[in-house]
């Protein structure tokens, strides 16, 4: 802790889940509506443990109050309120949620089998005393033997181990054109461009398909996750009065092909209402 106060700012934070704050009746300083932060850090009452500390500043008593927060048997009534330590509020879903220090401490932790508790500190630029940025620390990292890693990375790996859906209904189709399978997900995290459709896929063991689409752009979104479209399938709509302008307008504007014609050779895809859909088929190993 003293290594911490030395080289940071001074405001030592820690970051804790959601239930741990509820079950210390730790509040947040304002609500989310009136932060004003720029990144929206989401800061609750300050504390300092009453058992083991004096005045609460000294790097012993910012200890003790931590290991305090962090154990699983204190209550309410063991801190004072205001102190010289900051909880942070972590967003469920982690850095796939909200890529902000909070959320990379406790994901860290987690992933280490560790509580999901995290001291967290900002580190300063001996030359001029503004927040240290990459090179520098870079260079403390050096120095002062430390491991470094940063937000980014932890996004991308987490991306790669954790299952972000689950499916939660499987309901057989029996329609004109053959037998279908209708799988209804839920994402586990949120909702976010290419990736439920990528998860689901992966979760379904197809590596291989021939794309339902009018839209181009999907075929980008899909080639950096390891899946091949083999070709594309055009999904036909009927031209009413009452479309013809939007489908105009899909066509001119963002690039939609429409018709009956499908070969592996072709870059053509496509979104009507913004949705793709995906063949069933034997999934490839």
């Amino acid at each position: 802790m003293a290594f911490i106060v030395r080289h940071g700012t001074g405001i030592v934070c820690v970051s804790m889940k959601e239930e741990d704050l509820e079950r210390l009746q730790l509040p947040l300083m304002v609500t989310t509506k009136e932060n004003e932060k720029k990144l929206r850090t989401a800061f609750t009452v300050s504390v300092d443990a009453k058992e083991g500390t004096t005045t609460g500043v000294s790097a012993n008593d910012r200890a003790n109050t931590i290991l305090a927060l962090a154990s699983p048997n204190s209550k309410p009534e063991d801190f004072n309120r205001p102190g010289h330590i900051f909880p942070l509020k972590y967003r469920e879903g982690g850095v796939l949620k909200r890529a902000g220090h909070t959320e990379a401490l406790v994901d860290l932790a987690m992933l280490a089998g560790l509580p999901p508790v995290a001291v967290l500190c900002e580190i300063v630029d001996d030359d001029d005393g503004s927040m240290a940025l990459l090179p520098k620390l870079q260079q403390f990292a050096k120095r002062e033997n430390l491991k470094i890693i940063s937000i980014a990375d932890l996004i991308r790996y987490r991306r790669k181990r954790d299952r972000l859906v689950e499916c939660v209904c499987v309901t057989p189709l029996q329609l004109q054109w053959g037998s279908f399978k209708s799988c209804c997900y839920r994402s586990l995290i949120d909702g976010m461009e290419h990736i439920a459709m990528v998860k689901i896929l992966h979760d379904l063991g197809v590596r291989t398909m021939r794309l339902m689409t009018n839209n181009p752009a999907k075929y980008t979104g899909l080639k950096g996750y390891g899946l091949s479209v083999l070709g594309r399938v055009p999904l036909l709509t009927p031209i009413t009065n009452e479309n013809r302008r939007y489908m105009e307008t899909k066509r001119l504007k963002m690039g939609h092909v429409y018709g009956s014609r499908s070969s592996a050779g072709e870059r053509e895809e496509q979104d009507q209402n913004d949705s793709a859909g995906v063949q069933d088929q034997t999934p490839e190993a």
